[in-house]
């Protein structure tokens, strides 16, 4: 019985680990993300470096990319079986990331 606790234990720990680890890549991701759209929005509004088709183009590639697949915690916790209020967490924090930034 010990021996299976302690490897449940260690399986769990992992996965947790596994989670955190996504967490972070998805929190980089964002942060890189909102950074790009920082510099976007400065060489539109303030230095007018780039017209308004350039804005637009450049704006729409940031938010395929970020959608797409493999970027997200979401696809990530798909590859990554986890447990199911830790899975269900990283989607909702990368979203709250995106939208807070």
């Amino acid at each position: 019985m010990r021996l299976l606790k302690e490897s449940v234990l260690q399986i769990w720990k992992a996965r947790k680990t596994a989670v955190s680890e996504g967490i972070a890549s998805a929190e980089r991701a964002a942060k890189a993300l909102q950074e790009k759209l920082s510099r976007l929005d400065e060489a539109f509004v303030f230095e007018r470096s780039i017209d308004i088709d350039a804005y637009d183009r450049h704006a729409k590639n940031c938010a395929r990319s970020s959608l797409s697949p493999g970027s997200t915690a979401r696809s990530t916790a798909r590859r990554r079986p986890v447990g199911t209020g830790v899975a269900r967490a990283a989607p909702a924090i990368q979203q709250l990331l995106l939208a807070a930034g």
